[in-house]
C-alpha cells in the first residue's frame, strides 16, 4: 500500500501535472482546428509550443537530471591522501558556502543555511574529527553565513580556536583567493577542500590558481546513477529534477566561464 501512495504522489507533482495539462491542450487544439487551414502564424505558434512542452519535460526528467550531474560531479575522496602527501606539513579544511534560506532576527543564521551548506559543514565536522587539521576555513558571503557555518561546526564539536571565518567571498574565485590569504600567514599551503560533488573539479582549479595545493573531500552527492537501477519514476517529471538540472546549468556555465578565464 504504501508504494502504490508513491507512485500516486509522484503523478501528483505539480511539474507532471501542469505538463499533462499542457499536452492535453495542444492536443485539443490541434484537432479541433485539424479540419480547417491554419494561418502560418497559427502553425508557427502550435509547432513552438510543443517545442516548450519537449524542452520542459527534458529539464524536469530525472533520468536526464541524474545522468547530467552523474557525468559532472565528482566523487573520490582524497582527504586520506591529503595527509600522506603531507610529510608533517599543516593541512586546512575549507568548507565552501552555498547559501541561506533568508535571515530572521530571531533565528540563528546556523538554523538558516541552506540544505548544501548544512550537509558541507556536516561533512566537514565528520573529517576534522578523523584528521589532524590544523584550521578549519568556512568560506562565503554575506557574513551571517560564514559565522552561521562556524557555528554550526562548533555545535558539531570543532574547536571554536581552529575555526576561521572567511565572510568577503561571492563566487568560488574568491573562495579560493581569501582563503589561501588567510591561510598563507599561518603557514599552511595545503587544504582539503569540502563542497557539493557538482561543484567540485571547478573549485579545485580555483584553489590551484590561489597557490594552494588542494585535495577533494565531495559532499551533497546530488545524483542516484551509481545505485545501477532503472526506476519507472525516473521517466516522470518531478520539481526536483528541475532543481537538480538548474544546479548541472550552473555549473556548467561556471566552468564555461572559467574555461575563458572569467
Amino acid at each position: 500500500m504504501p508504494e502504490r501512495l508513491l507512485d500516486v504522489g509522484r503523478l501528483l507533482d505539480p511539474i507532471a501535472v501542469g505538463l499533462l495539462l499542457l499536452v492535453i491542450a495542444l492536443v485539443v487544439w490541434g484537432r479541433a482546428n485539424a479540419r480547417r487551414p491554419a494561418s502560418r502564424r497559427a502553425r508557427i505558434g502550435l509547432r513552438v509550443a510543443w517545442v516548450g512542452c519537449a524542452v520542459l519535460y527534458l529539464t524536469s526528467c530525472p533520468l536526464l537530471a541524474d545522468v547530467v550531474l552523474h557525468h559532472l560531479e565528482r566523487y573520490d575522496d582524497e582527504v586520506d591522501a591529503a595527509f600522506a602527501d603531507a610529510h608533517d606539513e599543516p593541512v586546512a579544511l575549507v568548507v565552501l558556502a552555498g547559501g541561506l534560506r533568508g535571515l530572521r532576527g530571531d533565528v540563528p543564521p546556523s538554523e538558516l543555511l541552506d540544505a548544501p551548506t548544512a550537509i558541507r559543514v556536516f561533512a566537514a565536522a565528520r573529517i576534522y574529527r578523523a584528521h589532524p587539521f590544523a584550521r578549519v576555513v568556512v568560506s562565503g558571503a554575506p557574513p551571517e553565513l560564514a559565522s552561521g557555518m562556524a557555528d554550526l561546526l562548533r555545535r558539531l564539536g570543532v574547536p571554536a580556536d581552529r575555526v576561521i571565518e572567511e565572510n568577503g567571498s561571492t563566487n568560488t574565485r574568491e573562495n579560493a583567493e581569501k582563503s589561501a590569504a588567510l591561510l598563507a600567514p599561518l603557514g599552511i599551503h595545503r587544504a582539503v577542500v569540502v563542497t557539493s560533488a557538482v561543484h567540485m573539479p571547478r573549485s579545485l582549479r580555483c584553489f590551484s590558481n590561489a597557490g594552494l595545493r588542494a585535495w577533494a573531500s565531495p559532499a551533497d552527492i546530488e545524483s542516484y546513477v551509481h545505485d545501477d537501477r532503472f526506476h519507472v519514476e525516473s521517466l516522470f517529471p518531478s520539481y526536483k529534477a528541475v532543481v537538480r538540472n538548474h544546479s548541472s546549468v550552473h555549473e556548467i556555465v561556471g566552468r564555461a566561464a572559467q574555461a575563458l578565464g572569467r
